[in-house]
């Protein structure tokens, strides 16, 4: 994004700061001047008067902001807390997607995100739960998304590495044993 927008590696320096909760908590605090950021964050920024600097999805295309991981040596050791993960994380997926529960929801934003209002949990909710780009019902993977990942590792990582397959990192298995498993 910052190349895009005419920006080179001795324009600014990189942080490491951690993940997306501890890098939204050092720009609110002012110890970084800007982040990448996903929702609920960056509506919390905006709120807290950050300008939003540009759309990650704009720029690149399909991205996966969230994703769930594991090595493929703790997924065979364990596979069946895999599988049950994935079962809840579909679960939970469902409860959300269903009206029923929108207030809970909700209430559960505001209780658990610092700083998250009424307004903004709506917002959340709405961006989170879109047809397009909110989750994926299913917890299906996006393999567009995954190539976008694998084209920026290409091309920005070290050391580099040409990386095209998204197979190669993907194992169906575990999703189809959760989905098999009802």
């Amino acid at each position: 994004m910052l190349q895009v927008h005419g920006l080179g590696p001795g324009d600014y320096r990189l942080v490491r700061v951690g993940g997306v909760l501890q890098r939204w908590e050092a720009l609110r605090e002012r110890q970084q001047a800007g982040t990448l950021l996903i929702t609920p964050f960056e509506l919390l920024a905006e709120a807290a008067g950050f300008r939003r600097l540009g759309d990650a999805e704009a720029v690149l295309g399909r991205y996966p902001g969230l994703v769930g991981a594991t090595r493929r040596s703790w997924a065979r050791a364990n596979a069946d807390r895999l599988v049950g993960f994935i079962r809840a994380y579909r679960a939970g997926l469902a409860w959300l997607y269903d009206p029923a529960h929108r207030a809970a929801a909700l209430a559960l934003l505001q209780q658990h995100v610092r700083g998250m209002t009424p307004e903004l949990a709506a917002r959340t909710s709405a961006v989170l739960l879109a047809p397009t780009g909110g989750f994926d019902r299913q917890a299906a993977i996006d393999l567009e998304g995954v190539r976008t990942v694998l084209r920026l590792r290409s091309e920005y990582g070290r050391p580099r590495k040409e990386l095209t397959d998204p197979w190669r990192s993907i194992d169906l298995g575990y999703s189809e044993r959760a989905v098999g498993a009802r």
